[in-house]
């Protein structure tokens, strides 16, 4: 029998993905900022520091192209629950490590279980999105990962302020036991795995064009190149706000977020419509380098928020509208793997981004830091431009989901 896809958008199976994805992911995003504050209040470098944070998104990077497969073959609902056990031990062991080995093996494994969930997750609930709102719910499920990111660093750097890094670890660590448990206890969501088979109707095997989309190469290093400037806030501006004494600099994750929850919703309406242009991306190179330059000479929150405005504005437009492309072009039976193949560019410029930014911090600065990082995202934004306009593989991508 053939999966019939809900009339609605807003049914309560993709209501229940999107709040276990915002509770997994606020515990994640408590821990990416506290953790280079943990090291650095060791007595180890900036460099120490982003690196240890890189470990998450470098081994996620390894895991995507195996994520990819395992959620377009088999049951994703087995898969968020042993993604979501993996991330919840992890979280515990931050609580009692002071081993600089044994975190950056905590902070791997963690990897594995992150990218296994960020690929499974996502894709289980486009299977409870109507065909004609894919574009929707890619808009709309990445608000997850919006409001994840609103509340987890201010909840994670509050509690390091007020309690101490303990509180913070072991928070996070309650948060994904009861996203795990979320999971386990659900029922009737099951979706049948894909099964793959030859026009003979033979099944096939595995190749690997399931691990990999190498048609989405260009999408993935533009993807690179964008990623920078998150992975510059999320790693440093903690210590940024310390260094140059902004209190409240966490001010900065929730006016981001509140942004992003009113540009996505319309930008994922427009990605639908026959009528989207891609060429929408091209400003979100700029408004994401405007948001680094400004970072880089930024002494009081006002600046910091100013930031955040532009920030919002590049990755409310960039992140769904790139998503949703690699949908477009890979089809929604390959799922899985165009929401990692996304993730794999992501993933390379956060964890290129946290080892370039400690190097360059700990030798030039957290000015020059963003300097930089602005100028290579103005560069790739320049080679879009030209890419998107000459290349005929773009040209020959049907834009919009639904004729509507």
């Amino acid at each position: 029998m053939e999966y019939q896809r809900p009339t609605k958008m807003w049914n309560w199976k993709f209501i229940y993905l999107f709040a276990v994805s915002i509770i997994v992911n606020c515990a994640i995003n408590m821990i990416t900022p506290v953790l280079p504050k943990y090291i650095v209040s060791m007595g180890y470098s900036n460099t120490i520091a982003g690196t240890l944070n890189s470990m998450l998104s470098i081994t996620a990077l390894v895991a995507r192209p195996i994520s990819a497969a395992a959620a377009d073959r088999l049951d994703r609902r087995m898969l968020v629950i042993a993604s979501t056990g993996v991330i919840s031990v992890t979280a515990i062991l931050y609580y009692s490590l002071t081993s600089l080995p044994l975190l950056f093996i905590t902070r791997i494994i963690q990897g594995v279980g992150f990218s296994m969930l960020g690929t499974v997750i996502h894709a289980y609930a486009l299977n409870f999105v109507p065909e004609d709102c894919i574009g929707k719910g890619v808009a709309y499920f990445g608000l997850t990962y919006t409001v994840a990111l609103a509340l987890g660093p201010v909840i994670g750097l509050g509690l390091v302020e007020k309690v101490g890094f303990g509180a913070s670890f072991l928070t996070a660590a309650g948060l994904c036991i009861f996203g795990l448990a979320a999971m386990i206890l659900v029922k009737g969501m099951k979706v049948p795995t894909p099964e793959r088979k030859t026009e003979s109707g033979i099944k096939q095997k595995v190749k690997l064009s399931d691990f990999f989309a190498t048609e989405l190469i260009p999408i993935m290093l533009f993807t690179v190149a964008f990623s920078l400037g998150s992975a510059m806030t999320s790693n440093f501006l903690a210590l940024v706000g310390d260094e140059r004494g902004i209190a409240n600099i966490s001010l900065y994750y929730t006016v981001y977020s509140v942004l992003l929850f009113a540009i996505k919703p319309v930008i994922g309406g427009l990605i639908d419509r026959s009528t989207y242009s891609p060429y929408i991306i091209i400003p979100s190179f700029i408004f994401e380098a405007l948001a680094m330059f400004t970072l880089g000479f930024a002494n009081n929150i006002a600046l910091v928020v100013l930031a955040a405005v532009f920030v919002s504005l590049g990755v409310g437009v960039n992140q769904p509208a790139t998503q949703a492309e690699c949908h477009r072009r890979l089809g929604h039976e390959h799922s899985g793997l165009a929401v990692a193949s996304y993730y794999i560019g992501a993933d390379v410029g956060n964890g290129v981004g946290a080892i370039l930014g400690g190097v360059l911090s700990d030798k030039y600065g957290f000015g020059s830091t963003f300097y930089i990082t602005a100028a290579i995202i103005v560069v790739f934004g320049i080679f879009y431009f030209f890419y998107r306009k000459y290349s005929k593989v773009y040209r020959s991508v049907p834009v919009g989901f639904s004729k509507k």
